[in-house]
């Protein structure tokens, strides 16, 4: 008789194996994917996906080198040459005396449940289709936009098992709903995109369908016409959309890896202000509803929330356990790890807190600015903190729209631009990093 699947069997077993083969330590993470999307162009379906996938990956430890095998082979014959394979190459990879499990000083001993982090209302096949036919037809009903490159419906349901040498053993689960929407609007000669994305772990806070296709119909036809503008240097303004990435690359300065090699252009910014006094900038694990919260990184380091910067001043990095002890500091919690990677420093839910200005006013105070609504490329450098990206967005004059503006280049150093960052109070979480409107003084647009 086939004995029934059961993922705490499957990963007590795997470890077992793993240990009696002779390792120093292992740890393992199963992940049981579900998901399902509906893609609409034109009225028209596209396509349907549905998949349903389970994959687990090993780490091993020996000698103080690991190794990290994956596979979506759950078989008996699967496991044992995933296990024979990450012994290995553990014994073949270079040696790291800060890499290891949780010890027993280094474990949490409480971790937050309720997080509120799955919706357990699966939607239909029918729901989803019905949900992108909605927003793409709003979009369309827009008067300018003459096509559509058609909106995506998605539903996503992960359960994430991790298991440690260590004694750990836990599991949570995740849930998302997903809308995306990009249309095309023409006038005479010339013709723009816009588009509409949202992300929420419950469906009831998509929000209003029919008002995401409008917005993303209403932006395009606002693109119409750009213009090109001379080289100036000018106070620059964020969407929140867009403002989410310079939070981002914040984020990624403090990454462990960086710190620890010395090679972030913050290295030597510990504790000292890198914004103005009334930015604060918070990582949270244990957010309600939040895109990428969970009660415990892939370490089994239980969540916290974090001031990353409070007041201006620069007070922690994100680390991992191998980072953190590199530099003879505790782990933050921020392990992650994909399928085919050992544990590494990163972002949870990470967000600018909103400041005290309407977008309105924010804009408003300055005479001219340039709105930017998009962002290309990633000429970002964290080692001298150089920031180089192609924008495109509009003119403002008077806190009002004077034209669409395109194919520009805007240019700073994050450093500076920290530094010259105020924040409206539009704060809304649709991305797992996010920003409301941002003004950075002092940057350089190369236009013509």
């Amino acid at each position: 008789m086939k004995k029934t699947y059961n993922p705490k069997s499957f990963l007590e077993n795997l470890l077992d194996k793993t240990l009696k083969i002779g390792v120093d330590e292992a740890d393992a993470v199963l992940y049981e994917n579900t998901q399902m999307s509906a893609a609409f162009r034109l009225g028209k379906k596209e396509k349907i996906f549905k998949s349903d996938t389970r994959y687990f990956s090993l780490r091993v430890i020996k000698n103080k080198s690991q190794s990290v095998v994956s596979s979506s082979n759950l078989s008996r014959e699967s496991v044992k040459r995933t296990i024979e394979s990450a012994i290995s190459m553990s014994e073949a990879t270079p040696k790291d005396p800060n890499i290891g499990l949780a010890k027993e000083i280094e474990k949490t001993k409480e971790i937050k449940r309720t997080l509120k982090t799955y919706d357990p209302a699966i939607p239909t096949e029918k729901q989803l289709e019905e949900r992108a036919v909605t927003v793409e037809n709003a979009a369309r009903s827009v008067k300018g936009i003459t096509n559509s490159e058609g909106c995506i419906a998605d539903w996503e349901k992960t359960k994430t098992w991790l298991i440690g040498s260590n004694g750990f053993l836990d599991h949570y689960a995740q849930t998302k709903h997903k809308i995306f929407v990009n249309v095309l609007a023409k006038k005479g000669g010339s013709m723009e995109r816009d588009y509409e994305y949202r992300s929420t772990v419950f469906k009831k806070d998509l929000g209003d369908l029919k008002k995401i296709g409008i917005s993303a119909g209403e932006k395009a036809i606002k693109r119409l016409n750009p213009r090109k503008i001379k080289t100036i240097k000018a106070p620059i303004i964020f969407d929140p959309r867009v403002a989410a990435s310079v939070i981002k690359n914040l984020g990624d300065a403090i990454n462990g890896n960086l710190i620890s090699k010395g090679i972030s252009f913050l290295n030597n910014d510990l504790h000292k202000l890198i914004f103005s006094k009334d930015i604060s900038i918070i990582d949270d694990p244990i957010k309600q509803k939040g895109l990428k919260s969970r009660p415990f990184d892939t370490e089994g380091i239980a969540g916290k929330k974090l001031d990353i910067v409070k007041n201006g001043e620069l007070k922690t990095w994100l680390l991992d356990l191998r980072t953190a002890r590199k530099l003879g500091l505790k782990t933050t919690g921020n392990a992650s790890r994909t399928i085919s990677t050992s544990p590494e420093p990163a972002s949870t839910n990470l967000y600018l807190s909103p400041g005290k200005l309407s977008p309105k006013k924010l804009i408003a105070e300055t005479n001219e600015c340039f709105y930017v609504t998009e962002l290309m490329g990633t000429a970002v450098n964290l080692i001298t903190g150089d920031y180089s990206r192609g924008a495109c967005g509009y003119w403002m004059k008077n806190g009002e729209i004077a034209f669409p503006v395109s194919e520009v280049t805007i240019a700073g150093n994050l450093k500076n631009m920290f530094k010259n960052l105020s924040a409206a109070n539009d704060l809304q979480f649709h991305y797992g990093t996010d920003a409301p409107t941002i003004r950075v003084e002092g940057m350089i647009i190369a236009g013509q």
